[in-house]
């Protein structure tokens, strides 16, 4: 998860943001992309992993909005793609109201999936990886 945040007194607007959260998100699912082409090529059929999803959040002020960025094939080139899942607005008057509760818990749930599902895929390919370079050296 990345996040990227402009401040009102800067001048800079949200999608400043946005297009830095963009090249992070491009970033974290080329590296997830690389980790499973590297795998595939060490231990052929071993791993049937999910497509890469990265997460990122922009603020500006009072605006969050959280995005899910993914890659998809056209023609045997990646396209590199990132779509808003929440967008709330915290205001003096509605700080717990449940635009915000629901942007939290959405927030909430990608850190959950971050540190078991995503960790755990992760750790599976570095196990194969290991593997595959422990039986060439041996």
């Amino acid at each position: 998860m990345v996040i990227e945040g402009k401040a009102y007194a800067t001048g800079r607007p949200i999608f400043e943001a946005q297009n830095q959260a963009a090249v992070s998100g491009s970033c974290m699912i080329n590296l997830q992309h690389k980790l499973a082409e590297l795998t595939e090529l060490a231990s052929p059929g071993s791993y049937g992993g999910k497509d890469p999803l990265a997460f990122s959040i922009c603020t500006e002020g009072t605006i969050m909005q959280l995005w899910v960025h993914y890659s998809t094939l056209v023609d045997d080139v990646r396209i590199y793609n990132m779509n808003a899942l929440r967008i709330c607005q915290i205001s003096p008057h509605a700080f717990l109201r449940k635009g915000v509760l629901e942007f939290f818990k959405a927030v909430f749930g990608v850190m959950r999936w971050a540190t078991s599902e995503l960790v755990d895929e992760i750790v599976e390919q570095l196990v194969l990886l290991w593997k595959s370079g422990k039986q060439r050296t041996t």
